[in-house]
């Protein structure tokens, strides 16, 4: 590229009287970003080439699939034998189906004309299964290719591009969808604006159906915080929910919205429980969607903790756990020391050890310690195990010890009370086979190791500030959105196995191959799995700036980087400004230490 650009072009040879008037400037300012582009790519341009590696993973491909083709024959027999399905089977086997000519035949008879809503989130086997589906039928599909924001689920944009120019071809009639009811007419052309420099080809430019313009200006705000070079994440993300917090607490004093009329999105779930709190700190009525599994919130990883130790008296992580937890509350400082006086035999389990400490010795405050006795507690919880079931345990843990009256002065309560209720429903359900306690710790115990996705229950949002992920905002639309965590960036995956289905599986080689690198085709499926995330978070951005209906307020714990980085050429082309909060003082940001962290695993 370089020998290219000097061989083409000299800036110091010709006149400059013959450009016109600033275009030599301007090419030599592309060459310079061009120069720069090159830099970049440098060190991974010079690996592309075929050498040792790529003939290492052409010798290592055929154990690969001979080792996927071992797996997925094992897993396939398991299902059957177990007389399950997976959702990826139900579309595989469907597709199957509609390979015989008699159940197309039956189908088509049935079904005239077919009409399929957001389109642009199917996966490839259910683009193939509706081609099978509706050979004599009439088609309709209804879908925005600037909302495809699925690839984790394998929903792949091609499918709708790949539909829309068979329907073309085939004489079909397309109608664009371009009146928006949800925005007014001033923020709407500003997110056109925003977006047509970004999404390019993909950009479709929406129009307002609303007449009524609201007087507060301006629509979209974009805020940031100064550099903090010396304040942890942790820190600049409590300083960002704290001016939001103060932003919306000035919006509901001044009866400007109701607070069911705002959102705050954010891009993970991380940021949300932060926010939750800096808003709570303030009064502000919260709901907080139920994102991720309800067996990695901290209330069902107590109520696990509970049930093991009665379980397993000999277990000591769940019950140092369930000590640590809301259930009896004992400081980290009141363990070691009951550890260090009971510490003359070594070989004490925990459980002994409670039963020979002397509470009124350790040298510890009033708050340090439990209210209650934990041998009791769980001495009865032992005694009824024997004959109540475990949902009925959880029920009387919480009844003695006072659980979910902890639980509902804490931060995020109503979020908090929920995951438990949810919990407790979830037990009921392992209920319905073998009622035993051993029987459901074991299933709770391999859904766990499974990391299992289980749905948390929804909460009432109708009178309090919606906090959700961009994802599960899909759809929706508030009268105020607050963006927050722009600054955030996307992980850095390295994941040592890239695959592509057109173009193949290729590996990056590591200690465990007693050789580094990475081969010509795993640098070229990297480059491409960061173009396609690239090309989708503009997407996802899209989704979370359409789901106002009136006010848009962007926020970023970082001067820059992110999502910010990537808006910024939409800021400059509508000539919003970028303005930075103060940094709050650092006794302010106490909300955000409300609650312990995670505890580390007993050991270390």
């Amino acid at each position: 590229l370089k020998i290219l650009i000097e061989r083409n072009f000299n800036r110091e040879k010709g006149s400059k009287k013959n450009w016109k008037s600033g275009g030599l400037d301007v090419i030599r300012q592309l060459l310079q970003d061009l120069r720069k582009l090159a830099k970049e790519y440098e060190a991974e341009l010079n690996v592309l080439h075929l050498g040792e590696l790529d003939e290492d993973l052409a010798r290592l491909l055929p154990s690969l699939k001979e080792a996927f083709d071992w797996i997925w024959g094992e897993l396939q027999a398991r299902k059957r034998r177990d007389r399950v399905l997976c959702f990826a089977d139900l579309e595989l086997y469907a597709l199957e189906a509609l390979q015989d000519e008699r159940i197309r035949r039956e189908y088509g008879d049935r079904f005239q004309a077919i009409l399929v809503d957001e389109f642009q989130d199917t996966n490839p086997t259910q683009g193939r299964f509706l081609n099978a589906l509706t050979q004599q039928a009439t088609l309709t599909v209804v879908g925005d290719e600037k909302q495809s924001i699925y690839s984790f689920r394998r929903a792949d944009i091609q499918v709708f591009q790949q539909m829309r120019q068979q329907i073309q071809q085939e004489g079909g009639e397309e109608v664009a969808l371009s009146l928006c009811f949800r925005t007014h007419p001033r923020l709407i052309k500003q997110i056109n604006t925003i977006f047509r420099p970004l999404l390019k080809h993909l950009h479709q430019s929406l129009r307002s159906s609303r007449d009524e313009i609201p007087d507060a200006e301006p629509d979209v705000q974009v805020f940031r915080l100064p550099e903090a070079p010396t304040w942890a994440k942790a820190q600049k993300r409590a300083a960002e929910a704290y001016r939001m917090a103060e932003l919306v607490q000035g919006w509901l004093e001044t009866g400007e919205v109701a607070a069911g009329e705002i959102a705050i999105l954010a891009r993970a779930n991380a940021p949300l429980g932060v926010y939750a709190e800096a808003l709570e700190a303030r009064g502000i009525p919260i709901a907080l969607a139920g994102g991720g599994s309800l067996l990695e919130t901290r209330e069902a990883k107590d109520g696990m903790a509970l049930l093991e130790c009665v379980c397993h008296p000999e277990d000591d992580r769940a019950l140092v756990a369930v000590l640590r937890s809301p259930f009896f509350a004992l400081s980290d400082r009141a363990l070691l020391l009951i550890k260090q006086q009971t510490d003359g035999n070594p070989s004490l389990t925990w459980w002994q050890r409670l039963q020979r400490v002397d509470w009124a010795s350790l040298d510890c405050e009033a708050e340090e310690l439990p209210t209650i006795s934990p041998v009791t507690v769980l001495g009865e919880l032992r005694r009824l195990a024997r004959e109540e079931l475990p949902s009925r345990l959880l029920q009387e843990g919480d009844r003695r010890t006072g659980y979910t009256a902890v639980l509902a002065n804490l931060p995020s309560s109503r979020r908090r009370l929920a995951d438990w209720r949810g919990f407790r429903e979830f037990v009921r359900e392992l209920e319905g086979g073998d009622r035993s306690l051993y029987s459901v710790v074991r299933r709770l115990q391999r859904l766990r190791a499974m990391e299992a996705a289980i749905p948390r229950l929804p909460l009432d949002a109708s009178d309090a500030v919606s906090l959700m992920t961009i994802h599960g905002s899909k759809g929706l639309e508030w009268k105020r959105v607050i963006l927050g965590d722009l600054s955030v960036k996307s992980s850095a995956r390295s994941n040592p196995v890239l695959f592509d289905p057109e173009i193949g599986v290729a590996v990056r080689f590591s200690d465990d191959f007693e050789r580094e690198g990475k081969p010509f085709l795993y640098v070229y499926l990297e480059r491409l799995q960061r173009q396609l995330e690239a090309q989708e978070s503009l997407r996802l951005l899209y989704v979370a700036l359409t789901r106002s209906r009136d006010k848009l307020v962007l926020t970023a714990c970082e001067p820059e980087g992110g999502f910010l980085e990537q808006l910024q050429p939409g800021f400059d082309a509508a000539a919003i400004p970028l303005s930075t909060w103060e940094l709050p003082p650092e006794e302010d940001l106490s909300f955000s230490a409300a609650l312990p962290p995670e505890p580390p695993p007993l050991g270390e």
